[in-house]
């Protein structure tokens, strides 16, 4: 048997990819199945949990939408949507519905594209289906009022935009991606990496060179002119000139998890600015012990010297504004950053073991086994009754409760029993095949176009994985996004290595 199997599928020219959707029989049959699914599935979840789930930044994004403001403690894009929704509705239920059909076409735009250029075999294309268009985790992500499932769906156009990028570059896509990089952006930081990803893509294409050079321009100006924006905004409302207030206590509550474990055995002093801090830091673990980043049943999830009110950063901040203060309110927290983000990095380069050994091992770990979080918490069906911040998103949706029927939280939990161990088979599974990949040459046996692509998927992937793991505090809702685009690349590329000789030489003597 020889390799000659090719992934990819149609080359230039081809059928318009509208054409291929909806005047091919087979396809046609499977986008009306996408959508047919999709909504009965929705509207059956809907019956079950007629409210919205909200947890403590759903309320804070309300705020935001609220007052208006061009800055907040989170990213203001999310806000900016629900204001921009509350021109036709209030309403939750209308929210909830364009979260999920906008993730719903965004998959399909996914699905159909891998169709077009992969070819992929009946099996494969049945594997992918029933994972974007009959899995839980979507109903679930997008009934919750937070940027998740809006950023997942933009980040699935636009990865698969990209993807059009490297198959059959057109001269829109250069201002559509600049736009959706820059929404995607303005939603949550974590895309700070996308124009990296998105630069690879361009240089890939078959743009001519000053098409490529215009296309990373662009999108890199709009992303650099959204933070030169809001570092001013972020002067005017709090005085202290900065893109986020979440880097720099990010930086400090991951230094923690690795200076809890080694203040004892290191004597030496903190510099005079940090002093203070520093004091009340080693009084909190005097007291209550350094956070383990393995401890899964923790409230604020890898995040819990940034949240929790007896933190001490939190103490340190409510000491220097000698008031009670708290991390979710901008003009409070913002003016400690500078403090909290050198005291981190210091603390971080005086024993770097510490924190590789308590925070990014665990991180590993945390992105192959995510932990449930909010998936598996009773408090995304309980409403806020505070005044400050419950009452006003009670008001903004004319929400009374978010109770869901009596079941509905058993449900939950069943139907998402097997997701972090899926989580760790499908990421696994994309490694072997990657693996596979190199072991048999397969891609010596490719078009050049098919490689191109695969690299592309293969460097988001491992991107994604190192921003994660040494900044971010890693729950499953924030990995939907990557568990899909590997599922889907690990059973078409898999369906190829079973092609090869190698793989067929192993099947032949497992018989």
């Amino acid at each position: 048997m020889k390799q000659t199997a090719s992934i990819v599928g149609p080359q230039q020219p081809g059928p318009r990819f509208f054409d291929f959707i909806f005047r091919n029989q087979e396809n046609r049959r499977w986008c009306w199945a996408a959508l047919g699914l999709s909504i009965i599935g929705w509207c059956l979840f809907k019956w079950v949990y007629p409210n919205p789930n909200m947890v403590l930044d759903s309320y804070c994004l309300v705020r935001g939408a609220i007052s208006g403001a061009n800055v907040e403690v989170w990213p203001i894009g999310y806000s900016k949507f629900l204001v921009l929704l509350g021109y036709v509705s209030h309403s939750a239920m209308l929210l909830v519905w364009v979260q999920y059909m906008g993730m719903v076409l965004a998959c399909m735009y996914f699905f159909f594209t891998l169709l077009y250029i992969f070819n992929p075999g009946k099996w494969v294309k049945t594997g992918m289906f029933v994972f974007l268009f009959a899995n839980p985790l979507f109903y679930y992500i997008n009934n919750f009022v937070l940027t998740d499932g809006l950023y997942t769906t933009l980040s699935v156009a636009w990865f698969t935009l990209l993807i059009w990028v490297v198959f059959r570059p057109r001269d829109y896509m250069i201002w559509v991606h600049a736009l959706l990089l820059l929404v995607l952006f303005s939603i949550r930081y974590n895309a700070m990496f996308y124009p990296f990803v998105a630069a690879v893509a361009f240089l890939f294409s078959s743009f001519r060179l000053w098409k490529k050079l215009v296309a990373i321009a662009l999108a890199g100006g709009m992303v650099l002119g959204f933070i030169v924006f809001t570092r001013n905004q972020m002067k005017q409302a709090t005085g202290v000139s900065g893109f986020t207030v979440f880097s720099d206590w990010k930086i400090l509550n991951n230094a923690l998890f690795g200076y809890g474990h080694f203040y004892k055995t290191d004597p030496r002093p903190v510099p005079a600015k940090f002093a203070r801090l520093d004091s009340l830091v080693r009084l909190s673990f005097e007291v209550n012990g350094p956070d383990d980043m393995y401890n899964y049943g923790a409230i604020t999830s890898g995040s819990v010297y940034m949240f929790h009110p007896y933190s001490p950063l939190t103490l340190y901040m409510s000491e220097q504004e000698q008031r009670s203060t708290s991390f979710i309110i901008l003009d409070q927290s913002m003016p400690m950053s500078p403090l909290y983000g050198a005291y981190g990095r210091y603390l971080v380069k005086r024993n770097p073991f510490a924190f590789a050994r308590y925070f990014l091992l665990p991180n590993v770990q945390r992105h192959f086994l995510p932990p449930m979080e909010s998936y598996d918490s009773p408090s995304p069906f309980v409403l806020h009754k505070d005044k400050v911040l419950g009452k006003p998103t009670a008001e903004w949706f004319h929400l009374t409760t978010l109770e869901c029927r009596s079941f509905g939280v058993s449900l939950r939990n069943l139907l998402l029993l097997p997701a972090m161990a899926l989580a760790g088979i499908i990421q696994l599974a994309f490694l072997m095949v990657a693996v596979g990949v190199c072991y048999t040459k397969l891609y010596k046996t490719q078009p050049p176009l098919s490689n191109k692509v695969l690299l592309l998927v293969l460097l988001f992937a491992c991107a994604e994985f190192a921003f994660s793991v040494t900044s971010a505090g890693i729950v499953l809702r924030y990995l939907l996004l990557m568990l899909a685009i590997e599922l889907c690349f690990t059973l078409i590329v898999g369906e190829q290595l079973l092609k090869t000789d190698q793989a067929q030489k192993l099947l032949h003597q497992l018989k």
